[in-house]
């Protein structure tokens, strides 16, 4: 987006509520006024919208600004949503480690991040590992969640998450493979390569169509001809597991209510 097309009051208030937010004890409106060089007026208008809002909430004695019951509620919205699918997956992803006699792990993806995973072993006597958050990084399962990112976003993944020239970033080399990769997964719904004698294979888990909110991914050490053939297999083996996903997640969307569902996904794609 280019600095023309930003609407500076929005942008304005949403730094004033980041402002806002990092204070212990919130913060006065000449303090925000001084901080942000506003003259008062521009600020006291801003604060009072946000009030208005649920965004910020004012006190008295001191008079300040603190976060309002609105942040609440989405954070009340963000932490039902990390945990709304992750629990259900459990029972899928430690039957597919047991049919591919593998390790398997459901990631689920919201607001340009992995919030949360799923990982389970083929041995019969250990129990699956959740894992409330996972950083996603430019390689192996964060690829899957890439392919479907709109420029921008991917411009700042990668920003944020550059390919290096060194561990694994060896594998990959450049953007051009990379880049090679996701339209590869956009393709074909997944992506499968052998690394370190390690067969992988992810596979998206959509909602409502084309919304990603998690990966199914299996990681079996693999070597000799027998790979492609083993590939094949799994690649069959995870598709099955991805889709059941996605029809028990479309039950819990409609439980929950498509359009609740939708607009808490919208939300927080950009959270």
């Amino acid at each position: 987006m280019s600095n023309q097309e930003y609407i500076q009051a929005i942008d304005r208030a949403v730094d004033i509520v980041k402002l806002v937010g990092n204070s212990a004890h919130g913060l006065s409106l000449t303090t925000v006024s001084r901080l942000r060089g506003l003259p008062k007026q521009t600020a006291y208008s801003i604060l009072k919208t946000l009030v208005h809002t649920g965004l910020l909430e004012k006190r008295s004695h001191p008079s300040v600004y603190c976060l309002g019951r609105l942040m609440g509620e989405l954070r009340r919205y963000h932490d039902e949503w990390r945990s709304i699918f992750l629990v259900r997956a459990v029972p899928s992803i430690v039957q597919l480690a047991k049919r591919a006699d593998a390790e398997a792990v459901f990631s689920q993806y919201t607001g340009g991040q992995i919030v949360g995973t799923i990982r389970a072993k083929c041995e019969v006597d250990l129990e699956p590992v959740i894992r409330d958050s996972w950083r996603m990084g430019p390689y192996g399962t964060g690829l899957v969640f890439q392919a479907y990112m709109e420029p921008e976003e991917l411009t700042r993944f990668r920003k944020n998450n550059p390919v290096t020239l060194h561990g694994r970033g060896e594998y990959w080399g450049s953007y051009k493979l990379i880049d090679k990769m996701l339209a590869e997964v956009r393709r074909r719904g997944r992506l499968v390569y052998c690394m370190d004698n390690i067969l992988r294979v992810h596979v998206p888990v959509f909602i409502h169509g084309d919304i990603p909110v998690g990966a199914v991914s299996v990681f079996r050490r693999s070597t000799g001809a027998g790979v492609t053939y083993a590939a094949s297999a799994m690649v069959e083996t995870v598709l099955r597991t991805a889709r059941g996903l996605e029809t028990l997640f479309a039950q819990v969307s409609d439980q929950y209510g498509q359009s609740e569902t939708a607009w808490m996904l919208q939300g927080l794609r950009s959270s």
